[in-house]
């Protein structure tokens, strides 16, 4: 009776437990959901502050101390932050990591490999030891970075660090991280490519400007042409007369004459393109 009862309390702790697990995971798959939902349908301005939302749920709910969004730069020698969460109390994680600070994690998530340790004495060796320093310099006893792809390139990682105490991450919740970075990578892209969309509409609007410029210049030099030559013509003309013996000063009036309205002209045509 002893042993069937102590068989009967392991069955049900086991079931327990299990019914606990099954239950932990339904939640996180659940959140999972709901932000690949909500990334499906963001754009513009909504994208980093649900960025930042979705970065606090996951770390409550991985109980996690930070968690943070970085992207590489373009000379793939720096890991900037760009969006990250911490819990109350927490200081603030660097703003940018040099890729010399934690070579080997960069290797790594460049390869596509996700990086985790639950202790830094768990990291690999010699190959990690400029890594453990960092870590250790920061504060981090856990962590696991997915690496973000777009397009078949590593742009960035998806990071959660427990700070206050270890952390030990089950591999169930890192295939799930796994599915969550993809949805971070999608957004990144599609957020590159609106920001790439909208560099190229200022490019066509500068250019229209810079075309529309050129059109008034144009205009204004075919307008101002025919006045200024009119006014060299009858300027050339009255000096001519001027030099003869008997200048015609009724011919000269008549000159002066044109010559005022071929102003007049050219003064309207600069007041009407200044307008």
């Amino acid at each position: 009776l002893a042993l069937l009862s102590a068989g009967l309390l392991v069955e049900r702790t086991g079931r327990r437990r299990a019914e606990l697990s099954l239950g932990e995971r339904l939640r996180f798959e659940t959140l999972l959901a709901e932000q690949a939902a909500t990334f499906s349908r963001v754009s513009g301005t909504d994208v980093d502050r649900e960025i930042e939302r979705a970065l606090r749920r996951n770390a409550d709910f991985l109980a996690v101390d930070w968690s943070g969004l970085t992207e590489y730069s373009e000379d793939s020698q720096t890991a900037r932050v760009t969006h990250w969460w911490m819990a109350e109390g927490m200081d603030p994680p660097p703003v940018a990591l040099g890729f010399d600070e934690i070579p080997w994690s960069v290797t790594q998530l460049r390869q596509g490999e996700t990086v985790r340790f639950t202790q830094i004495e768990g990291l690999p060796g010699s190959e990690a030891a400029v890594d453990r320093q960092t870590y250790r310099r920061l504060g981090v006893k856990s962590q696991v970075a997915i690496p973000l792809t777009v397009e078949g390139t590593v742009v960035g990682a998806l990071a959660f660090s427990a700070v206050a105490t270890e952390r030990t991450w089950r591999d169930e919740f890192v295939q799930r991280l796994q599915l969550l970075g993809e949805v971070f990578a999608n957004t990144l892209s599609r957020r590159r490519a609106e920001m790439e969309g909208e560099r190229l509409r200022q490019d066509l609007a500068h250019v229209g400007r810079v075309a529309t410029v050129g059109e008034l210049t144009t205009s204004l030099a075919h307008e101002l042409t025919q006045p200024l030559t009119a006014i060299l013509a009858n300027a050339q003309a009255a000096r001519r007369i001027l030099e003869s013996d008997g200048p015609d000063l009724a011919e000269l009036r008549a000159i002066v004459g044109d010559i005022v309205d071929d102003d007049k002209r050219a003064s309207e045509v600069i007041n009407r393109l200044r307008g």
